[in-house]
């Protein structure tokens, strides 16, 4: 029987959402991913997160952004990986964000730059679920 890791991907861009998961279920053995357009559109269905190995998520998404959804996740005591991916983090924009999670007390945080090449999101995803 297989270990089958659970994923959380949220991400307001359908076409990215649908890219990813496809290469993610590619690239990855034995995971099972849940997609969501928003963090709303997970809480309403009033799923349990513990089941989750990983939650990857978008930081700027209209009404809660990743941000506010990982400290969410975190206050529901979700322990797991979060990966938050933005097209803004390019430098300062990293610190800055590395700070706030720090001056929030969030750990198990990690920041992600879209755009930079998918294959390094997979192996930073099966080190994080021991693949």
């Amino acid at each position: 029987m297989t270990n089958l890791k659970r994923i959380l991907l949220v991400d307001n861009d359908s076409y990215l959402r649908s890219l990813l998961r496809e290469f993610l279920l590619e690239d990855i053995a034995n995971i099972d991913i849940d997609d969501f357009p928003n963090p709303q559109a997970f809480l309403e269905k009033n799923l349990n997160f513990d089941g989750y190995s990983l939650v990857l998520t978008d930081l700027m998404m209209p009404i809660m952004d990743g941000f506010e959804f990982g400290k969410h996740l975190r206050e529901k005591l979700y322990v797991g990986p979060i990966i938050i991916m933005s097209g803004k983090f390019f430098g300062i924009e990293i610190d800055h964000y590395r700070k706030k999670f720090e001056q929030e007390g969030l750990t198990n945080f990690y920041l992600y730059g879209k755009g930079i090449n998918l294959g390094n999101i997979t192996e930073m995803i099966k080190e994080l679920i021991n693949e």
